[in-house]
């Protein structure tokens, strides 16, 4: 079952950023890696009851253009949000903005879940995160605002499709990152971190594999990407299956 207190204890320890400087976990206001210049700071926003590592860029978007860093204007919370999602079921089905002034509500057609707010609500299921059209839910639902910041605000649901589900994307996680919409968490990490606050002994295994990988390993794309984010997910939900038992 899924915990606060597990969400405070994945957050709460003092990190190591890629340049060496120490951080407050994923409490910190200003945090994440920074990749030669490439990846900006993080702007944390921290919510009772919940702590969660979650938005990878403040107001822009640094990319690498003939070896300089340019910075590209993030004018809202990012668009992998439920305003522009297939499963908003106000979009009929459609990726993108065609349906933005329809009248009908707006409502997870996946979770069953009114939403108040599709601009500023987001999950790993958004296209732009699982364009296979993938209809089971991924880890839990976030809200943001205009300054890329996210924090949690619905647990992801917890039965047996989907956990077998998740054992599947576990499965499924290679050494070498892919390139994938940068801001918010990486839908891989959602899989692994949720895996964990599931205390899901099947998951064992693929998780041991996960945390043997090479933390520096690059995505080939602009972004570098690269897992070592992932890789202390992993450990993470492995402490948490080995306090609840869950080696046996």
């Amino acid at each position: 079952m899924a915990t606060t207190k597990g969400m405070t204890e994945l957050i709460a320890a003092p990190r190591q950023s890629q340049g060496g400087t120490v951080t407050s976990g994923l409490a910190s206001v200003r945090a994440r890696r920074n990749h030669d210049g490439l990846r900006p700071p993080l702007l944390i926003q921290i919510a009772a009851p919940f702590l969660p590592r979650l938005s990878r860029y403040t107001k822009t978007i640094a990319g690498n253009v003939s070896g300089r860093t340019q910075g590209l204007s993030m004018p809202n919370g990012g668009s992998d949000c439920c305003g522009t999602c297939w499963f908003n079921a106000r979009n009929n089905g459609e990726a993108g903005y065609a349906h933005t002034r329809d009248p009908e509500p707006a409502l997870c057609a996946i979770r069953n879940l009114p939403i108040a707010d599709p601009f500023y609500t987001y999950c790993a299921n958004h296209p732009h995160r699982r364009p296979q059209r993938d209809s089971v839910p991924i880890g839990p639902v976030f809200i943001g605002d205009s300054t890329g910041a996210r924090k949690l605000c619905q647990p992801s649901p917890d039965t047996l499709e989907v956990r077998q589900h998740l054992l599947a994307l576990l499965d499924d996680i290679q050494a070498k990152p892919t390139s994938e919409y940068p801001i918010g968490v990486f839908a891989d990490e959602l899989v692994v971190w949720q895996l964990g606050e599931f205390q899901e002994r099947r998951a064992v295994a693929g998780l041991q594999h996960i945390a043997s990988f090479d933390p520096r390993s690059e995505e080939d794309g602009p972004f570098k990407r690269t897992r070592q984010d992932l890789v202390k997910f992993a450990q993470e939900a492995l402490a948490k299956i080995a306090r609840a038992g869950g080696h046996g």
